[in-house]
């Protein structure tokens, strides 16, 4: 688990840096996020979006982007595939994201279930609750 993570998120580094955009760092929380969700899929060999409202609460961080993926062998492999789709590589280039959380976890069928959640800073004036920003 630990070297394919390491991998994927190296990688996803890698590309960012290819693209002149900063690194991503690890966040505790948005990890502690993508770790659980990474599980989830393995335990039930589904793979699913988690509701990202919740990190953005539970972490006080901005705007928050998911990349999922099954079945690839290696992290870099993972990484490889997912800028192979505009969507999840815009998700990955998107340099108004700082932080990153990505676990992989092996489900009791061999295939291996990805998480990478990108967050931005929070914002430093929220709109929430205030009635004019509606």
């Amino acid at each position: 688990m630990g070297d394919y993570q390491a991998a994927a998120r190296r990688t996803v580094n890698h590309q960012r840096d290819a693209h002149h955009v900063s690194t991503l760092v690890k966040q505790g929380c948005v990890q502690a996020f993508a770790r659980r969700q990474a599980r989830k899929m393995a335990t039930e060999q589904k793979v699913w979006h988690q509701d990202l409202s919740s990190v953005r609460s539970s972490c006080g961080v901005g705007a928050t982007a998911e990349n999922l993926a099954y079945g690839f062998p290696t992290g870099r492999k993972t990484v490889l595939a997912w800028m192979d789709s505009w969507s999840h590589r815009a998700n990955i280039l998107n340099g108004t994201h700082q932080y990153m959380g990505l676990a992989a976890r092996r489900g009791s069928n061999g295939a291996w279930y990805v998480c990478l959640l990108v967050a931005s800073k929070q914002s430093a004036k929220s709109t929430a609750g205030d009635p004019a920003a509606r």
